[in-house]
This record gives structure tokens, sequence and C-alpha cells, in this order.
């Protein structure tokens, strides 16, 4: 397929957790996308979406196929985006976030830290542990993981 076929294609958006470990998955992987206007998403029962258009969080979706709302027009945009060597100024990306009860993560320190006390002297420090995680505010999570 070449570039003007892609051109005029609407995208199904959906994500797939194969592993069940993974909290939240952006698309695309890597940089940002040209979401076309009209572009479906499917959000899965255990899932939440969230929309980032022209670098800001537009939208929040819950399970169900949703129809996306963005700027660039399939045929359209690839014509006005000629100055940009083909490629829509108007960048989305989706944030998928799985809302599953996360349980037993492990953490701790690698080494010890150095502790200083008034009683003990100076003493080395080491902490470990497990806690729960689950995504309740789905529209608040990207926002803070992409600063």
């Amino acid at each position: 397929m070449n570039r003007f076929d892609s051109a005029i294609f609407l995208e199904n958006i959906e994500w797939f957790d194969e592993t069940g470990e993974e909290l939240v998955h952006r698309l695309p992987d890597s940089g940002s996308g040209e979401i076309k206007f009209g572009a479906q998403l499917t959000v899965r029962e255990s899932q939440a979406a969230v929309l980032f258009y022209k670098g800001k969080a537009c939208d929040a979706f819950g399970p169900g196929r949703h129809t996306l709302k963005t700027a660039n027009l399939p045929i359209l945009t690839k014509i006005l985006s000629m100055p940009w060597r083909g490629s829509s100024p108007l960048r989305a990306e989706v944030y998928m976030g799985n809302l599953k009860y996360f349980t037993n993560l492990k953490w701790g320190t690698k080494s010890p830290v150095a502790f200083k006390d008034r009683e003990l002297g100076l003493i080395r420090l080491r902490a470990h542990g497990v806690f729960n995680i689950q995504i309740v505010q789905p529209e608040m999570f990207p926002v803070i993981s992409s600063r």
C-alpha cells in the first residue's frame, strides 16, 4: 500500500494486551499519528481510552465502539499537508488503560541507603514490599504519566 492509499482509508484503533501485565498502552507506539476524522476506536470491557489531539487530552472513552472526530479529513489533509512533506501537523494519539486490579507488585531498594541517626550513627537501610494498583480515573492517568 502506498502513501496515497493510506490517506484514503480510515483506521480501526484497538489494543489487546496478550500478556495481561501492561497498565497503559499508547497508540501509535511511538511518535504521534494522523488519526483521521471518522476513525473507529474499539475499547474493550476491561479498558478505558483517552484521546490526545494537538497535544491535549480531549476525551475519555469507556467500553464500546466510538467514532473519533479530528480535523484530519482523509484526502483533503494530504493535499493541505504538502508544506509538511505530506505529514499532517494535526497530530493525535490514544492512551489505552487497563482497568484490571494489578496485585502483588514488588518494590524495594537495590542497595542499602545510608542514613545518619543521632543515637546509632551511620546505618544502612534496606526496604522492600508489595503493592496493588488500579486505574480508577482513566482520564487523569495519561496526563500525569506523559509529563
